[in-house]
């Protein structure tokens, strides 16, 4: 793709020069066997305005002869900026048709030379000039080159020769870098200034720059001779420079293709690849770039260079998220320019005892929009790197506040002979199907599951109260208990926190637990409940019944469980509301909550925490989309209350914990434009701070109700960004649900996950017997949709076989329609 530092510098010249260099002496056609190593050329102008009078394509056919094509995609009457033109004709081009047209064009290309027999020789190149310069707006008002990204083009920037032109070829260098391209090339005219030999100071060792003999003065008053001389310039300079330029631009190529074709090899020598069995594990899809909800992907084809000059590169759509991280798309032109701005500006700061224009500001941010009400007026957010480790950050800090209300600090032993004191062993209250992350203590506050049991120091420390759950089958929302519940009966609408008859169901059996554990734990109490809030993610995508969160919540609040608590409140059981409260001079025997938003917050659901849907929690953790898909960056946000705990007289009293990149100034600048970006779209509801949902929608609906009814899918969930489909175990074997998934199950799953991706074009996972899609906020809902049905077909496509029926006719738990 060429582009130009600016107007009037030589852009359509040096495009036609590109096209005689490259088919220089190439008289005969591809039918002539002392061509064939001669390379087809395309010229293609996506936009031109001053047309008809005025037409590169006219331009580049007439010096550039031998050039097989010139074809131009839009053309506008007026010679203005595009965006004015197509104003004043009161004609739109979006964005995204405009670059489907030119995906079009170079999809012709490629087929003309298949079917010319170029292909054969792998060379071939389609020159597409832009309009104006890097930053020239086109039709829509965005910049050309945000426009083209979703191609990422190899790039030739013609740069600018007159004096104050250096400083303009840098600029619009960097703007292309800046955005992700390859700049192959600098092309620009010689002369009296120079410019050509200062930029390689300042430009990628991998940019070559290459001066260029200027054309002759024109001769405006003969327009023949004028032609005449300028067709001895193209021969001239054809020859000798523009050879230079296609021996650059094909050693550049060859470059790109070496990385491609020896990539996944490399790959698999040095890398040890998270949650991948590496002795059956085939080889990485190597992604040579990713943008909006797409990654552009490297195929092991032959060595030609069609289209996208990327030997056989295609887009994927990136259904899981890139583990769960995208909500505003790769490659977001907002969230960039605040990475780059912040890099340079900062780099890392040191976190303690320094304040930054990031830190401060997102902290306020994540305080006035993310947070339950309970922690608006005074919360504090602590900030860690990751999920994991910001969940670990919360079991510290509500452990510490639990053992401070017990007295366990107080009765420790501190003298030398015993040294430090230490609390007594506290566990936690969690779920069953948690996960919480892989670090140590993260592990050890989940149940066992597929993610620690083999790992020897795990060493589960809590009690598991396995949730109800929610999903779409058969066209209706049902709630499954779990077999090892009493059975239970009954169930209405999901507003149902004082009437609905599960509501006593669930309390009754979390306070059953809670009273059973402090009987048999007499000296290891629970310090804390954590759980993942409405959707258990990891764990299969778990939708469980918010109703029996809210319960939990309640009975753990009441603290009437709880031997070891010494203010009994006069109305003796009545459950805490909001906010630890110690104000009376006891404690009640409640324990500080943590939801765990690292997957359901920020968005992800919908509402920027789930936790409005609930009760509010003590302690809340976010991570993953905090940056919109960037950088690595979490935040766990707690009360005052939970803060004071960590206030004394000395160093040992505070919360001593910490990473070397927390509160990176460049992650939470990133994580600010996220803010920002998510404010502005269409979707967002600026007073509940929501982002409505495509599955809100009629056709959502009717989508989730058409796959809740394919005999191959056991149920559906759909909620906010998150669409995740669980497979029916094969024959009814409740053994090969989840992760436990295998045979035949396991194999259906497998040819899911590849159907989608050779037939469809979606790059999927798995999670078990679960597959899974989740959009970014800024996916069109049209593609998601459409994203949807090729997966729910290679779901159909799999199950088909006799054998592969419902698991509900075998399964135990009961399941209960909500209508």
């Amino acid at each position: 793709m060429v582009w130009g530092a600016n107007t009037d510098v030589g852009k359509t010249l040096l495009s036609a020069l590109l096209c005689r260099s490259l088919t220089l002496n190439d008289t005969r056609g591809p039918s002539s066997s002392s061509s064939a190593t001669m390379p087809l050329v395309h010229y293609i102008k996506p936009v031109q305005t001053g047309f008809p009078a005025d037409s590169d394509a006219r331009f580049v056919a007439r010096f550039a002869p031998a050039t097989h094509r010139t074809h131009v995609m839009h053309t506008f009457r007026d010679a203005v900026s595009p965006h004015r033109a197509a104003a004043a004709e009161g004609r739109s081009l979006s964005d995204a048709q405009l670059v489907a047209d030119l995906e079009h064009e170079l999809g012709k290309t490629e087929a003309i030379a298949r079917a010319s027999g170029f292909a054969h020789s792998g060379r071939g190149w389609a020159i597409v000039e832009t309009a104006g310069g890097v930053l020239s707006p086109g039709c829509s008002g965005a910049t050309q080159a945000d426009i083209y990204r979703p191609l990422r083009l190899p790039a030739v920037l013609i740069g600018d020769p007159h004096l104050g032109g250096i400083a303009t070829t840098l600029s619009a260098a960097e703007s292309l870098l800046a955005r992700g391209y390859d700049l192959d090339a600098v092309l620009l005219f010689s002369g009296d200034h120079a410019n050509h030999a200062i930029l390689p100071r300042h430009l990628p060792a991998t940019t070559a720059v290459l001066a260029i003999p200027p054309p002759p003065p024109r001769i405006t008053s003969d327009p023949d001779a004028d032609a005449v001389v300028l067709e001895e310039y193209f021969a001239a300079v054809a020859a000798a420079e523009g050879q230079d330029a296609v021996r650059v631009l094909e050693d550049a190529h060859a470059r790109r293709m070496d990385v491609s074709r020896t990539m996944a090899r490399r790959a698999a020598d040095v890398v040890w690849y998270p949650f991948t069995q590496h002795a059956t594990a085939g080889p990485p899809q190597v992604v040579d770039s990713a943008y909006a909800d797409d990654y552009l992907v490297h195929e092991p084809v032959s060595s030609s260079a069609w289209g996208r000059d990327k030997g056989g590169a295609t887009r994927l759509t990136d259904a899981p998220a890139s583990w769960w991280t995208q909500t505003l798309g790769h490659g977001n032109p907002a969230l960039s320019r605040a990475a780059a701005a912040a890099a340079a500006r900062y780099g890392h700061v040191i976190a303690p005892d320094t304040a930054h224009a990031p830190m401060v500001d997102l902290a306020i941010a994540v305080r006035n929009t993310l947070v339950p009400t309970n922690m608006r007026a005074d919360g504090r957010v602590f900030y860690s790197d990751n999920g994991s480790t910001a969940t670990e950050v919360a079991l510290k800090m509500a452990l510490q506040w639990t053992a401070k209300q017990a007295g366990d600090l107080d009765d420790a032993p501190s003298n030398q002979e015993n040294g430090p004191r230490r609390p007594r062993h506290r566990r936690i209250l969690g779920t069953m199907g948690s996960y919480h992350g892989d670090t140590m203590g993260a592990m050890d506050a989940c149940a066992p599951s597929v993610f620690n049991t083999s790992v020897p120091w795990y060493a589960p420390k809590g009690a598991w109260i396995d949730p109800p759950s929610m999903r779409w089958t058969q066209g209706q929302l049902v709630v499954t208990i779990p077999a090892s519940w009493d059975p239970v009966w009954g169930a209405r609408d999901v507003e149902r926190i004082d009437t609905d008859p599960l509501a006593a169901i669930y309390a009754q059996h979390a306070r059953a637990l809670l009273t059973r554990d402090a009987r048999e734990n007499p000296d290891a109490p629970l310090g804390a409940l954590i759980i993942e809030p409405v959707i258990q993610g990891a764990g299969g995508m778990v939708w469980v019944d918010p109703l029996f969160h809210r319960v939990l919540v309640r009975e753990v609040r009441r603290g009437d469980w709880n031997p070891e608590r010494t203010n009994v409140p006069a109305e003796s059981g009545a459950p805490r509301a909001e906010g630890m409260d110690t104000s009376s001079g006891g404690w009640a025997g409640d324990i500080p909550v943590i939801y765990d938003e690292v997957f359901t917050g920020c968005w992800r659901l919908g509402p920027a925490s789930v936790s409005h849907w609930l009760e509010p929690p003590d302690i809340v953790c976010y991570a993953k989309s905090l940056t919109g898909g960037v950088l690595p960056l979490a935040v766990t946000c707690t009360t005052s209350a939970i803060f004071d705990t960590f206030l004394g007289d000395d160093k040992l009293s505070a919360l001593l914990h910490g990473h070397s990149y927390t509160a990176n100034p460049v992650a939470c600048a990133v994580a600010l434009a996220t803010f920002s970006e998510m404010a502005a779209l269409p979707t967002y509801d600026r007073d509940t701070h929501t982002v409505t949902s495509v599955w809100d929608s009629k056709d959502g609906r009717a989508a989730v109700t058409a796959l809740s009814r394919v005999p191959g899918i056991r149920g559906v969930v759909a909620m906010g960004t998150v669409l995740a489909i669980e497979v029916a175990p094969l024959g009814g074997n409740v053994d090969e649900a989840g992760y436990n998934a295998a045979g035949h199950t396991a194999a259906a799953v497998h040819a899911i996950t590849t159907g989608a991706r050779t037939r469809g074009g979606v790059f999927l996972r798995s999670l078990g017997n679960v597959v899974y899609v989740m959009a970014s906020h800024t996916t069109p809902p049209a593609h998601l949709l459409e994203t949807v049905a090729i997966v729910g077909a290679e779901v159909a496509r799999a199950t088909s076989s006799p054998a592969h029926t419902s698991m509900s006719a075998a399964a135990p738990p009961l399941h209960i329609p909500i209508v």
